[in-house]
């Protein structure tokens, strides 16, 4: 996409009466695997851990739903939820000015993203897809369990998994050890990969059994309930990929994902008002363990013609793109 010099002056005029301090409260408020993570990491960096938080939901049905099965399971509250209440507590005192992030992201590129972030849900159920182990040298020098791991891995290699969750066992049974979760993430990354041999399983288990409307509906489930703000009835500024929208002391920023990240810099500058901010990348499907299964599936997958007619027909893809833009999305996935 070409730099666009009017776009500075576009938020420039949406935004001429901002008046963000850098120690007020911004939240990144937005469906999952939509880019936010690197949007969120990038502005605590710059915050330096103040003020800013990152939630999916803030609807009370969904946080009270949640809050009262795990209490009633006995089990802790996690963290995620206990931010959505701190960001509901901040709502609700109308003390100050609130700034909310949120992007959009091509249903169908969200969701595939979204399918692969919990894999391991839909692995337990095909039996066509297998975690394969093999032997690293990559382990930190420093790491106190690297020579277990290792004799670990040589006693495993050539068993398949179906899941992570038996790769992790075999491991911490062979070795004696228990790995934490960085240890755990160098390993995924570095010997776990999807046999390539089972994408068409794959793909059928994603179009008959993710739920595909969560897109679709999460502009009406949250923002239109928690703040106010009814984006779908609102104008979206198609052409340069971001609207920004008020009710009583909420500003709620949505851009696009697809915009280029020096456009998503610009805009976030100009709507906190703040001269410095820079994207980090961060949650990047390809660079996890499932890279080069993510990448075939990418490649591989069509949508029947009749299901990509429905949600390219839909109001939220019609809201945020323009003709030519679903158009491409048609021709790409069908």
């Amino acid at each position: 996409m070409k730099r666009n010099d009017s776009l500075v002056n576009n938020y420039k005029c949406q935004i001429n009466n901002a008046t963000m301090r850098l120690d007020s409260p911004v939240v990144v408020y937005q469906m999952g695997k939509v880019g936010s993570s690197s949007i969120y990491e990038s502005l605590r960096r710059l915050y330096n851990n103040k003020n800013v938080y990152h939630v999916h939901y803030l609807n009370p049905k969904y946080i009270s739903r949640i809050v009262e099965k795990r209490t009633r399971l006995g089990l802790s509250i996690p963290g995620h939820i206990q931010t959505s209440q701190l960001v509901r507590e901040l709502i609700r005192s109308e003390s100050e000015n609130l700034k909310f992030i949120s992007l959009v992201r091509d249903p169908f590129s969200r969701n595939l993203s979204a399918f692969f972030e919990n894999i391991d849900n839909f692995l337990q159920h095909t039996g066509t897809i297998y975690f394969r182990a093999r032997a690293i040298d990559n382990i930190p020098n420093e790491s106190p369990v690297r020579h277990g791991i290792f004799e670990a891995l040589d006693s495993i290699s050539g068993r398949e998994y179906c899941t992570s969750v038996a790769f992790y066992r075999d491991v911490q049974n062979e070795s004696g050890l228990v790995i934490n979760d960085i240890e755990k993430q160098i390993i995924s990354n570095h010997c776990m990969a999807l046999d390539e041999s089972s994408v068409e399983g794959l793909i059928k288990k994603f179009i008959s059994s993710y739920n595909h409307k969560v897109p679709l509906l999460w502009f009406d489930r949250e923002p239109k309930i928690v703040l106010g703000i009814d984006v779908l009835k609102q104008n979206f500024e198609k052409d340069s990929g971001f609207s920004i929208y008020k009710n009583r002391n909420f500003e709620l920023l949505v851009l696009k994902c697809e915009i280029a990240d020096y456009q998503k810099e610009e805009i976030v500058r100009g709507f906190l008002n703040i001269d410095r901010f820079e994207l980090e990348k961060k949650n990047v499907g390809t660079s996890k363990h499932y890279n080069n299964i993510y990448k075939i599936f990418q490649q591989s997958i069509r949508f029947p013609q009749v299901f990509v007619d429905h949600i390219c027909s839909s109001e939220y893809v019609k809201h945020f793109y323009s003709d030519e833009e679903i158009h491409s999305m048609m021709m790409r996935w069908s």
